[in-house]
């Protein structure tokens, strides 16, 4: 495949995630209930039928008659196809220096940890003298396996960052929401990471058998649907939660950098209902999302998964006393710092800053008074 077209088809599914958060490579989901927060629709529509026809359609310049369709691409390509931000963010293109030039810091999680990471920037630049710069690899829907994944890509940077940050809890939770005996521990129950896994192993892009409909016991990355909403209330993701996160600080990027790892912090009124929710008569404040919790599983079962998370992150910190463990939970607790579950008010946005940040002055991986220059004696 000529590089020109891999490079398109990855700007093309960017667009396509950043338009619409029902929008998968092997899946094509509205969601009525979330906003499209980046552009008209027409954008979504235009980079979901480019994307797909490209991958499926038969073309001449694909192969030679009698030839292999699949062309070979590398391990990158096909992570960067799902996660445009590995393009975007800039992060490929670090190398790995020893000098003092910036304070690099890695985030990995999903919208939540997308949603401070303005303020978290500006916050960190105030306490170190160098240039923050801070690789946001946060995406709406992803889930700790594809931060797995994402430091796949990433394991060339080993010891290049100052800091990463890792907040993961309630996008798991969605895995939950599937057949019983359909549960797989490395989420490939889910579409989503069906074709990412297949795509890897043939190091291809075009696949057959990757689109068009799929077996019904394969969950889409998004919200689940009404049937499946019921198999959410039994919690199966504890064991893969936390061998994600394990995996995550065993990585070649993490083990000989500060890793930040939280609790999710949520709030679940006792009063919940999906249509009190929708009329604006709970204790929500307001905030940029506004999502019901079935859009993750059934409020009961959404609760219990996040918990068991949570239990899983405290024991891993307890673990790896070398980890930065902030109780975002605990510190977190009003309605007036949350818009839904989830979601932070711009007062819960500078709460879960200001307690991360002091954290890392009370560790000194940044100062609290003046500002200081980054370590230059990291252990490369």
């Amino acid at each position: 495949m000529p590089i020109v077209m891999i490079n398109a088809l990855v700007i093309l599914f960017g667009h396509l995630q950043r338009a619409g958060p029902g929008v998968q490579p092997d899946e094509v989901r509205a969601d009525p209930e979330v906003p499209d927060r980046n552009g008209p629709d027409y954008l979504m529509i235009v980079a979901v039928v480019v994307v797909l026809s490209v991958l499926a359609a038969p073309a001449p310049w694909r192969s030679a008659p009698g030839r292999s369709s699949q062309i070979a691409v590398s391990e990158k390509d096909v992570l960067s196809f799902y996660y445009p931000k590995l393009l975007s963010s800039g992060v490929l293109d670090v190398v790995s220096v020893e000098d003092a030039e910036s304070f690099d810091v890695l985030l990995l999680g999903a919208s939540v940890l997308e949603q401070t990471s303005g303020r978290l920037q500006g916050q960190l630049q105030a306490h170190v003298e160098q240039p923050v710069r801070l690789f946001d690899l946060s995406v709406s829907l992803h889930t700790s396996r594809d931060s797995v994944f994402k430091l796949q890509a990433l394991d060339h940077l080993r010891s290049t960052f100052d800091l990463i940050i890792v907040y993961h809890g309630i996008n798991d939770v969605r895995m939950n929401c599937c057949r019983p005996g359909t549960f797989r521990q490395d989420y490939s129950h889910c579409g989503w990471y069906v074709g990412l896994q297949k795509r890897l192993k043939a190091r291809s892009l075009m696949l057959s058998g990757t689109g068009g409909k799929w077996p019904d016991t394969w969950i889409p990355l998004g919200e689940p649907d009404a049937r499946s909403l019921e198999y959410g209330k039994t919690v199966k993701t504890t064991g893969a939660f936390r061998l994600n996160i394990e995996s995550i600080l065993g990585s070649a990027v993490a083990r000989k950098t500060p890793v930040v790892l939280m609790t999710f912090a949520c709030h679940l009124p006792e009063d919940y209902s999906r249509d009190a929710f929708l009329q604006h008569e709970l204790s929500y404040g307001e905030g940029s999302f506004r999502i019901p919790v079935e859009s993750w599983g059934p409020p009961d079962g959404v609760a219990a998964a996040i918990t068991a998370h949570n239990q899983a992150i405290r024991d891993l910190a307890l673990q790896h006393e070398k980890v930065i463990f902030i109780d975002q939970d605990e510190r977190l607790h009003e309605s007036r710092f949350f818009s839904d579950v989830c979601h932070l008010t711009d007062a819960g946005i500078e709460v879960f800053v200001a307690t991360l940040v002091q954290a890392l002055v009370d560790k000194k991986v940044v100062t609290g008074f003046g500002k200081m220059t980054k370590r230059p004696n990291r252990d490369r």
